[in-house]
């Protein structure tokens, strides 16, 4: 296995292995919009996306990354990790994050931040292994059209 730079002949098997990593029960990824998302990543920070390859060029997992202004300084924030389910606990995605804060470090990047499944105990798991803690915040979201933004009639908000 080696790390090497995103490049994008390997969209379609990142594609793919996108929709297979992150499709659940409430989240169905197909191929092209998963291409779009990953296209978007690496089009702001190609410098921070890497694939894990074998000897005949084929995907085992992928990691985008881009750094990220903060408070706390400029960081590294992960938005995703996959890997094929064959190649998982093989020290794939460690070896793509290794490559990844190896860029931070020369970039003088200061930390790192990433978003996790909170319905799902791995990666969380491996992620505090990894020494990442809980910042206590709290994502949501809304479909547009479930949105309640109707002012109340007597001055309300």
């Amino acid at each position: 296995m080696k790390i090497i730079n995103f490049d994008e002949k390997y969209f379609p098997q990142m594609g793919e292995l996108f929709v297979d990593v992150f499709s659940e029960s409430e989240a169905i990824w197909d191929a092209a919009t998963a291409i779009s998302y990953l296209r978007q990543n690496t089009s702001q920070s190609a410098g921070y996306c890497f694939v894990a390859v074998d000897d005949r060029d084929r995907c085992l997992g992928g990691i985008f990354c881009r750094p990220m202004p903060y408070y706390q300084g400029v960081l590294l924030f992960v938005d995703c990790v996959q890997v094929r389910k064959d190649f998982r606990c093989q020290g794939v995605a460690t070896a793509l994050l290794q490559r990844a804060v190896q860029e931070a470090k020369k970039n003088g990047l200061e930390g790192i931040q990433l978003l996790a499944d909170a319905r799902q105990n791995f990666p969380q798991s491996w992620y505090r292994r990894l020494g990442f803690k809980r910042t206590g915040w709290e994502e949501y979201e809304v479909k547009i059209k479930n949105l309640k933004l109707a002012r109340k009639e007597n001055g309300g908000n």
